[in-house]
């Protein structure tokens, strides 16, 4: 794990909440909303509602707080997670080992593709980036988060100077930012998935995190550890990038996802396990199209509907982003292949990486 400290700390939360910036585009993409759709349980919201930090205020204040920012016999965390397609924002409530989420925010940043191109991100949005996490970083503290850590993943770990990165996001923010090896990302997600998971299991576990940048599946007892673990260097982002221009996505584009997906998996040999989950955001889309079960024919009536309407249908008729609709079906491949080489369905988890960050920010306290 890399660590950048900040230089500046009086500049942390300086200003209040700011319009986000579509990095890719150079566009607005609108505030920092609460992660909850208004037809979808929280687990599986994908699309970012129209409210500001006041909203995300109020619904901290709905819950029976002394006063602390946390309940009487826990601690409030939060983690910002900087990825290859959003930058989110997790704050949780962790008392005797249980965790309940306060508000979960996200923005489409876009920052795997920008880099993609050249490895280097402009200076115009590595300060939109910069203003994104010191949004999100300010819920935080307005929601009176005791602990806060920021990580970053598989977009910061590939890029030319990924010091200057953090440093800039530092800066800003007033807060070291830890970029996660592959291996400490397949543990915190494991840890937070498997947390998250309220029915008991015997015997391994299997979480699949597919990412824009990277997929991570990690093995293991819950309560354990991870005793196996692999990360691919290919995400939705990746893929989409890559192969998929057309809307809705050709035959052709998603046959050349097909094959490189089974290229990268045809190595994979996982041990045996009795339970797998999938986590992040192609895999909660995914439980909005065909339900929380993912499995070679709820895979394929998922990609028939993608194949089939344009993405402004879909937005409309499933309530996800525009922007999550175009990574989908390259999402959907690589979910396919991983249940594929873990010779089992995959069950759509609530929790992953900001979960255990949040799970261990509170255990060492």
């Amino acid at each position: 794990m890399s660590r950048v400290e900040p230089q500046h700390t009086h500049l942390a939360c300086g200003r209040g909440p700011v319009p986000l910036k579509d990095l890719h585009r150079r566009r607005l993409a609108g505030p920092v909303g609460p992660e909850q759709a208004k037809n979808l349980p929280a687990a599986h919201g994908e699309v970012d509602a129209p409210h500001s930090l006041v909203g995300a205020v109020a619904l901290a204040k709905a819950f029976n707080l002394d006063g602390s920012g946390h309940d009487a016999q826990g601690m409030r965390c939060a983690c910002i997670d900087i990825g290859s397609n959003t930058t989110r924002v997790l704050v949780a409530d962790v008392a005797g080992g249980e965790l309940r989420e306060v508000v979960c925010e996200k923005a489409f940043t876009r920052l795997g593709s920008a880099l993609r191109r050249t490895g280097w991100l402009p200076s115009e949005a590595l300060a939109a980036l910069a203003e994104v996490v010191a949004a999100q970083r300010a819920v935080a503290t307005a929601l009176s988060a005791q602990r806060v850590r920021i990580v970053a993943t598989a977009a910061i770990r590939a890029a030319a100077d990924p010091e200057a990165l953090v440093a800039a996001i530092a800066e800003r923010t007033g807060l070291s930012v830890d970029v996660l090896e592959t291996q400490e990302e397949a543990r915190l997600a494991f840890a937070g998935a498997t947390h998250a998971r309220r029915a008991p299991v015997e015997g391994l576990v299997a979480v699949v995190d597919v990412g824009g940048g990277s997929t991570e599946i990690a093995v293991g007892p819950v309560g354990g550890g991870v005793q196996w673990s692999a990360s691919l260097a290919l995400g939705s982002s990746t893929l989409a990038d890559d192969h998929l221009h057309s809307d809705p996505p050709s035959r052709s584009e998603l046959d050349c996802v097909a094959r490189e997906v089974a290229a990268a998996f045809s190595a994979l040999d996982p041990p045996a396990v009795d339970v797998a989950l999938a986590v992040g955001g192609s895999a909660t889309s995914t439980a909005r199209l065909v339900g929380p079960r993912i499995d070679a024919q709820t895979l394929g009536r998922a990609l028939a509907i993608l194949a089939a309407t344009p993405s402004d249908a879909v937005v409309s008729t499933y309530g996800l982003d525009l922007e999550r609709v175009r990574l989908l079906p390259a999402g959907l491949h690589l979910l396919g292949a991983a249940a594929a080489r873990l010779g089992r369905p995959l069950e759509v988890g609530d929790g992953g990486v900001r979960e255990g960050v949040c799970l261990e920010l509170a255990a060492s306290q």
